[in-house]
């Protein structure tokens, strides 16, 4: 039988529902029937009980209300219980034809298991399993106790918050007290803050009346609350709500057609985000005051007798403030460095061995290689020259995989981009080039096993290597499995107690193949794995490695070892063949050896102020020169890489540095200049590290933490002698940033004290592919995010959630993230579990939506299909009255099927509309719209947004406002996720109309001359920052279909599939000429219409705002390039290696230490730009022939 594709099991899975299905009923009845597919659950029950009735052993059922369904369910084929009685039968997706009927638990079991079971669906790892897996894997157990904890606190902090506190919780809208400066400018210049209120008459029936008010700049909610609760008054005209108490604690002020509520009675209007958001794009803020009572009611949750704002003490900090919940767990924490709080087992430990006590030399021996024969064959190595393999051996032919080439007529590496086998052609030492000769023939083929110990992209010592010849020796075949042996010793001629708490060991295994004068090597598979475990204690024994597949994260860039120094530490949960390494014991003792990170408590929790500091060795005394070198090298970009002058100049001044030389700046650098190998060393270093000034900005703390030691090249990569040490390997261009995990901590310690919320929603891309690549399941940068996403959940946690859920695909990250992701379920409370559970729904009928429309050849019957779905009771149920995933205060009403439609582009998106359910969608917009794309990556377009945020959020901390409009967007899976689609924006199709377009902003009788002024203004702003922002990240494939305008003037783009200068080409030829785009017909608008545009006023000041805007982007362009670089391990598709980012590093022109030459170099690039404007029009006239 062939096996079931995963189209066809699609299939049947869509077609079960109309089958006949057997019921095992729980007398042990089975009852056989075709059930309608849009038949509740709790309905089929009740006609399985009226079948029942005419069978025997009726008598022995229960009430139906007693039982559960139960069915094998897909894509798992594993058992679910069905606890949402009300769903249509045909929204099942069984595997098989069968349910049954158990008898369920009382209400407390019930709810739990429900709980588990919503638990499941989103994190994907059911409880079940993680239980199961905690028995054989320690590290698992300890995590998950120490981020249950973090859960269970949160939990009961909103079960003795009351009700009020929980509405803060689900709804509060964010708080940002800090005004950037182009606010601020902003309200220096408005007499008065104007908003608009919602507020209903007393006639039959009740007309709504939309009204402004002119207030004070500075008014608080509760002042604001009052002023339109007086003019509603005035409206009715009467005293029928006249109070001799003040009504305002009893109300709420409600952000119009949002979930948001201003809880914050006392807080100025313009602290709100919502209202600095209005101000900062020429909008009116729309609130309305609501009853505190009935937000409760609309939440489900209990209303006291007594509703009052002014009694509500949050239990959390309010949404974008920096949170003052409980310290976060340090490092110290996590290893648990209190011998009496540690469960030993049953190994039964009299006490651990300090590893600093040890002279021992460290050692390890590679015992063998086993194929596992369970493994299905990789397609891609049926095209293998099997005879390049071993004689005979036909279970070990196929070990190597992905090679593209044949070994035996391949003169080159044929290495690409995609990830495949690089083949290196260094040759070896002639010793050990020796070791593979063969005592007949020309051609030997064998198998060698590297092994490096590695601190983050630093080699401790010289890697060592076994070496197998085919002519020494058999493969021997085990239990089916076939095993290839060395059982060789290697010795690092490191002694253990210079093994820094980061250790970790590399491992690759390679074949050989000698040809004359050169030998080829291609890697197999590779895996690392920490040399310390998760509580400080040193591996000893024996260890089995799942080794990685050389495509997976395998280096892009060719090294003399091919060990993947900075690849994850996570096992291949799906191994083909894996290695066995033995640890050598270094004691006579049966103590188990640990790292004495007990003795630098205070390294991580830094020193007190009145701690003296006579402990450490005083540095030598900082000349000028030496002054004026670090501060040229602090001013440096992350990339910049150090030379050893540096690095020794900078530990010869080390002290100066901590002092008084730029402590914050200096410590990524200071970092790359410890010698990690020498224990001494690393001890000063930690006793500096204890006075170190606290917190580190947040730029440091990000530099710290995913970029710091990312200056090594090719070039530096082979170069150890006997006594190398310090030699920086760039490895796939993967970056981890400082691997020491008490620098690390303190890292963590800054975010926590100065990333406000607003803040860490803007970073939380970044920090999530950094928890990635930490070393331990549960660390404090994991312990960070979990607490801040309990903390504020409408702004971080559901954000995070679906950060996390979309990268489970990823084998390294799948037990890590959904780890993370049942913790964050757990300590989220019911209510909000339920609106996240109901997105996860919405998002699975969406992805079948789209795969059961791809299935159709013709447009038109697509979009008839769709429109079908759509209308079904099931489809509805799932998709309408939630929570938008893009942003949580949106809710979606029904689905108007007339405006929904699949689109034509190749990947046939999804246009879906909802109609706005909120009351007062009257007075702002009447519906919401999202694009569902399926087989399309958006983390691209993820990372493009975020970053053009931060470069419109950094302009304006400088005074600049220019009007910068983005929209959100959503990765929710392997290549899907959602799109916004922006409300009254119109494409640009025919761009030489665009300035009569503005031109209708004057025009009688709804026109004016300060409309159209302000239009064009907007227009200039956006265009400036999109100009430079598109220039700056090389944002390429830009013609008239993907750059849009609103219909308040302002220009965005949309489409960032190609950034960092990757062109589009077709036919191999590029399309795009110019830097960015600037057409003639944008400078007609700027100039206002003049015939010489390009000399007119109103483009000489388009021309100056392009060069501020480039300015102050260059005084950040350590923040964009850190904040690029920690997206490296996300494998996106155009910046898989640091190499990506020479050009962001070229275009903001880090090497020009004068702002003048680099002002030169834009204005170079910018005339190109308008001298090339003609060709960017035929390059967008070619592409509308086209569509």
């Amino acid at each position: 039988m062939p096996p079931i594709t995963l189209e066809s099991s699609d299939h049947m899975f869509q077609h079960c529902s109309s089958m006949k299905h057997d019921f095992l009923m729980p007398n042990g009845i089975v009852l056989t029937l075709k059930p309608d597919p849009d038949i509740s659950l709790a309905d089929l029950k009740a006609h399985l009980w009226d079948l029942a009735s005419a069978e025997p052993l009726y008598e022995c059922l229960g009430p139906p209300n007693d039982y559960l369904f139960q069915g094998i369910s897909s894509p798992k084929a594993e058992e679910e219980e069905f606890y949402d009685e009300q769903c249509k039968f045909a929204g099942l997706q069984l595997l098989l034809p069968f349910m049954r009927l158990e008898k369920v638990a009382d209400d407390t079991q019930i709810i739990e298991q429900k709980r588990n079971a919503m638990i499941a669906k989103i994190s994907t790892i059911s409880q079940a399993h993680l239980k199961a897996a905690e028995g054989g894997n320690p590290e698992l157990a300890w995590a998950r106790q120490c981020l249950l904890g973090m859960s269970e606190a949160n939990m009961r902090r909103l079960e003795a918050g009351g009700p009020v506190s929980m509405a803060h919780y689900l709804t509060a809208a964010s708080l940002q007290p800090k005004l950037n400066t182009a606010l601020q400018r902003r309200l220096q210049r408005l007499p008065y803050l104007t908003i608009s209120a919602v507020c209903v008459d007393c006639y039959s029936p009740p007309t709504q009346h939309l009204l402004k008010l002119n207030l004070p700049k500075s008014i608080t909610v509760a002042a604001a609350i009052k002023e339109i609760i007086d003019e509603q008054r005035r409206l009715v005209q009467g005293d029928v709500s006249c109070h001799d108490v003040d009504p305002a604690p009893q109300y709420l002020l409600k952000v119009c057609c949002s979930q948001e509520y201003l809880f914050e009675q006392e807080s100025a209007l313009v602290h709100y985000a919502y209202v600095q958001e209005c101000l900062q794009r020429d909008d009116i803020p729309r609130l309305t005051p609501v009853l505190l009572k009935d937000v409760l009611e609309c939440l489900g949750l209990p209303v006291p007798e007594v509703v009052n704002c002014e009694d509500c003490t949050p239990a959390y900090p309010s949404p974008a403030v920096v949170s003052n919940a409980a310290p976060l767990p340090s490092v110290i924490d996590l290893y648990g460095v209190k011998e009496e709080d540690e469960d030993e087992g049953d190994e039964a430990m009299e006490a651990s061995v300090d590893l600093w006590d040890l002279r021992d030399y460290f050692s390890l021996t590679v015992r063998a290689a086993q194929k596992l024969t369970t493994v299905t064959k990789n397609p891609s190595t049926e095209k293998l020259d099997t005879g390049l393999f071993f004689t005979g051996s036909s279970s070990f032919s196929d070990l190597t995989t992905d090679v593209t080439a044949s070994l035996g007529g391949s003169e080159s590496s044929g290495s690409g981009r995609g990830g495949g086998v690089s083949a290196s052609t260094t040759p070896l030492s002639a010793s050990s080039a020796s070791s593979l000769d063969a005592s007949s023939g020309s051609v030997v083929n064998n198998y060698i096993v590297r092994v490096g110990l590695a601190h983050g992209g630093q080699l401790l010592a010289k890697y060592q290597v076994v070496f197998y010849s085919n002519t020494r020796g058999a493969i021997i075949v085990m239990g089916g499995n076939s095993v290839l042996q060395w059982n060789q010793s290697l010795n690092f001629r490191l002694i253990y107690s210079n093994l820094p708490l980061a250790t970790r060991v590399c491992v690759v295994l390679l074949q050989v193949k000698r040809r004359p004068g050169r030998i080829m090597e291609f890697p197999v598979g590779w895996a690392n794995m920490n040399l310390f475990d998760e509580r400080g204690y040193l591996v000893t024994g024996r260890r089995s490695l799942p080794l990685w597949r050389s495509s997976f994260t395998s280096p892009e860039t060719e090294t003399t070892h091919q060990l993947n120094l900075a690849g994850t530490v996570a096992e291949n949960p799906d191994p083909e063949f894996t290695l066995v390494l033995n640890f050598c014991h270094p004691s006579n003792q049966k103590a188990r050896i640990r790292f004495p990170i007990s003795r630098f408590i205070t390294t991580v929790r830094g020193a007190s102020p009145n701690t003296p500091t006579a402990t450490i060795v005083p540095s030598l005394h900082s000349s000028d020169s030496d002054i004026r070198v670090i501060r040229d090298l602090i001013h440096r970009d992350p990339f910049y890489e150090l030379s050893e002058q540096d690095k020794a100049l900078l530990w010869r001044i080390r002290d100066s540095c901590c002092r008084r030389l730029y402590p914050a700046e200096s410590l990524p650098w200071l970092v790359q200049a410890v010698a990690w190998e020498r224990r001494e060393l690393v001890e000063e270093f930690y006793r500096l590290l204890a006075v170190w000034p606290r917190p580190l900005p947040v730029e440091t703390s990000l530099q710290l933490l995913g970029v710091a030691g990312l200056a090594g090249t090719a070039a530096a990569e082979g170069t150890f002698g006997e006594g190398g040490g310090g030699s920086y390997v760039m490895a796939g261009g993967r970056t981890t940033g400082v691997a020491d995990p008490l620098v690390r901590d303190i890292a963590v310690q800054g975010l926590q004290a100065r990333l406000s919320n607003a803040d860490l929603a803007d970073y939380l891309l970044q920090l999530v592919q950094v928890v990635r690549t930490e070393a331990f399941l549960v660390n404090p940068l994991t312990c960070f995010l979990l607490q801040r996403a309990l903390d504020c959940p409408t702004l971080i946690g559901v954000r995070l959630c679906w950060h996390l859920r979309s990268q489970l695909d990823n084998p390294d990250a799948r037990l890590r993230f959904g780890l993370i992701l049942d913790a964050l379920c757990r300590g989220f409370g019911p209510r909000l579990l339920l609106f996240v559970h109901e997105q996860v729904n919405a998002l699975h009928r969406l992805t079948d939506l789209a795969i059961s429309v791809k299935r159709i050849a013709e447009d038109e019957e697509q979009r008839a299909r769709f429109k079908f779905e759509l209308h079904r009771s099931e489809v509805r149920r799932d998709l309408e009255g939630i929570l938008s995933p893009l942003r949580f205060s949106i809710k979606l009403g029904p689905v108007v099927e007339q405006q929904c439609t699949v689109k034509r582009s190749k990947k046939r998106p999804l246009w879906i509309v909802w109609a706005n359910p909120d009351n007062l969608g009257f007075h702002h917009h009447k519906i919401h719209q999202l694009l569902f794309k399926h087989g399309d990556d958006l983390r691209q377009d993820m990372l493009t947004l975020q970053i053009l945020k931060v470069m419109d959020h950094i302009w304006k901390d400088e005074g600049l406002n220019l009007d910068l409009t983005t929209y959100d967007c959503l990765a929710t899976g392997d290549e899907m996720g959602l799109i916004e689609v922006r409300v009254r924006s119109a494409m640009q199709i025919d761009s030489s109309q665009l300035h009569k377009w503005f031109l209708q902003k004057k025009a009688p009788p709804l026109g004016s001359e300060e409309a159209y002024e302000s239009a064009i203004r907007r227009f200039t702003n956006s265009c400036a920052g999109y100009c430079v922002a598109t220039f700056v990240l090389g944002i390429r494939d830009r013609h008239n279909d993907n750059i849009m305008v609103d219909d308040s003037g302002r220009l965005f783009h949309i489409d960032f599939g190609h950034i960092l200068n990757n062109k589009k080409k077709k036919f191999g030829i590029t399309r795009e000429r110019v830097p960015f785009v600037l057409t003639s017909d944008f400078a007609c608008v700027i100039a206002r219409g003049e015939e010489k545009p390009y000399r007119s006023k109103g483009f000489m000041d388009f021309t100056r705002l392009c060069e501020d805007a480039y300015r102050i982007l260059r005084r950040h362009s350590n923040l964009l390039l850190t904040l690029l670089a920690m997206m490296v391990p996300s494998g996106l598709p155009e910046l898989t290696c640091a190499s990506d980012l020479e050009y962001v590093r070229k275009t903001l022109a880090v090497e020009l230490r004068d702002e003048e030459e680099a002002l030169n170099y834009f204005n170079a690039k910018f005339n190109e730009a308008y001298n090339g404007a003609w060709t960017t029009k035929i390059d967008w006239f070619a592409h509308w022939v086209r569509r």
